[in-house]
């Protein structure tokens, strides 16, 4: 006797899982998602020409320089360990606008770094 050849060739209901496509009809590649997001971050460095505290330096940026007057968007302030604080921004010419700023009005007791990389 021969086997059955009755049940090749059919797919069963169950078996089959069907996955909604996208809403846009296109997929996204993950390398175009994950690059979108990124954005680029611009950094100056500021330090104490007097050897103050990290906490001191903080303070003179906080009473003497106003972001929000300049119309400048300040993602990060932080303390790094020798001594220099980070300020990143979201362009250059805020970078710019930020370091005249302080070298206007902190100059005599800060000194700032803009880093170009």
């Amino acid at each position: 006797m021969l086997p059955s050849m009755e049940g090749i060739g059919k797919t069963h209901a169950t078996s089959v899982k069907q996955v909604p496509s996208p809403s846009c009809g296109t997929r996204n590649l993950y390398s175009d998602v994950m690059s979108a997001s990124i954005e680029k971050r611009y950094k100056l460095m500021v330090k104490s020409r007097t050897n103050q505290s990290l906490e001191t330096i903080k303070n003179v940026l906080k009473t003497k320089i106003n972001p929000t007057a300049m119309k400048v968007g300040i993602k990060t302030l932080k303390s790094l360990k020798d001594r220099w604080v980070l300020i990143e921004v979201g362009s250059i010419d805020e970078t710019n606008l930020l370091s005249t700023n302080i070298s206007d009005k902190c100059g005599e007791v800060l000194e700032n770094y803009v880093n170009q990389g």
